[in-house]
């Protein structure tokens, strides 16, 4: 029962500062601003399709 109601979700949003990242920026010399994310928050996303 579980996995056919997971079949019907067709959307997931969520916010990406603080649940993909570390939450921290970097920022170049020429003061552009970078986030860095976890490769496995990539994995994860491909899981679910």
């Amino acid at each position: 029962m579980f996995l056919s109601r997971v079949k019907l979700i067709r959307l997931v949003a969520f916010d990406v500062d603080g649940v993909m990242t570390d939450g921290g920026l970097y920022l170049s010399d020429s003061g552009e601003e970078f986030k860095r994310f976890n490769s496995l928050d990539g994995h994860g996303i491909k899981m679910l399709r």
